[in-house]
């Protein structure tokens, strides 16, 4: 039996992101859509998706863009299969 990964508390959908989970075991969380309001609300999701990994030692890869006021923003969070 595999046990939860920690990013799975972001299955539920939601209009703020979108989360996927990868073939063999992987899982993005990202913007939904490419429009600024996106992404600005993106990002409590993102700083949240930060601390678990933080506090659960995942590996992970951050994706940022600058945003129309030249801010760089997260838009995707990468985790890749934790075994």
């Amino acid at each position: 039996m595999t046990k939860d990964h920690p990013f799975d508390v972001f299955k539920s959908p939601s209009p703020s992101y979108k989360y996927k989970i990868g073939l063999r075991g992987s899982r993005t969380l990202s913007v939904p859509d490419s429009t600024e309001r996106s992404l600005m609300n993106f990002q409590p999701t993102a700083k949240r998706a930060l601390r678990i990994a933080d506090e659960q030692n995942l590996r992970i890869t951050v994706h940022k863009r600058l945003s129309q006021s030249g801010a760089k923003l997260i838009e995707r969070i990468y985790a890749p299969r934790q075994d």
